[in-house]
């Protein structure tokens, strides 16, 4: 498949158009919700402990717990959708920066994007079985496996984006380079919100959403990179055998 920057671009927009259309179908925030968040998907994400699942839920099996379940599910599952959009998106993204720059450093990209994708399947996993035992079972268990796979998630995009610094700061325009320096600040706040998730983990989760709509912004801005002397040159012809009795 022939995709060029051009058209990773409008897989970034679509990108920004499911998260966006994800923040309509998972709950609203509620003043309930733990301390420093304002976004009940991340609060849930983050939850260290049962008491911060139910302060999420609320204690009771209630039509209104039965409610926030229902939108909660109903948004983790549109979000296997949006995982597998926005890490394509950062694949196709090092694929042509290694075809652009000749560097297989950034197939080192890839990787992490989908370590990311791999991780976020996880990560709902445990979402939905938590939610599911809801007033039922414990489910510290699948909390420890949520913390694993949701760090593993933030950690890979963090770095994802630092190696698309390396491509980014090499680019002869003022808003790539501006954008190089923006991608060191996701990794910066995951080691903050590692250590304080109730006051960065949503500085966080915001600074790599900004990344996203930088890189589609960069797609639609860049340039095809100009031809080297060699790929100028006319390309000869191959002669097959009988070709070659001919001419002599």
């Amino acid at each position: 498949m022939n995709v060029t920057f051009k058209t990773l671009g409008i897989w970034g927009l679509v990108t920004l158009f499911i998260g966006v259309a994800l923040s309509f179908v998972y709950p609203l925030p509620t003043a309930s919700l733990p301390a420093g968040f304002h976004s009940p998907v991340l609060a849930f994400e983050f939850a260290h402990s049962t008491e911060d699942v139910y302060q999420i839920f609320g204690q009771e099996a209630n039509a209104q717990q039965a409610g926030i379940r229902y939108k909660m599910d109903l948004g983790n599952t549109i979000d296997f959708l949006f995982m597998v959009v926005y890490s394509s998106f950062l694949m196709f993204f090092f694929r042509l920066a290694s075809r652009d720059r000749k560097r297989r450093l950034f197939y080192v990209g890839v990787f992490f994007a989908f370590i990311a994708l791999v991780s976020d399947i996880y990560e709902n996993i445990q979402l939905f079985q938590i939610s599911a035992k809801l007033n039922k079972v414990p489910f510290e268990n699948e909390l420890l496996l949520l913390h694993y796979s949701t760090w593993t998630k933030w950690g890979s995009l963090a770095i994802s984006f630092l190696i698309a610094r390396f491509y980014l700061v090499k680019e002869d325009n003022l808003y790539a380079r501006c954008l190089a320096v923006s991608a060191s600040i996701p990794w910066m706040l995951v080691v903050l919100a590692y250590i304080h998730p109730h006051i960065w983990a949503e500085l966080m989760a915001l600074s790599i959403m900004f990344m996203f709509v930088g890189l589609t912004v960069f797609c639609f801005r860049k340039r095809p990179s100009p031809k080297t002397p060699q790929q100028m040159q006319p390309k000869q012809e191959k002669l097959s055998l009988p070709d070659v009795l001919v001419h002599r």
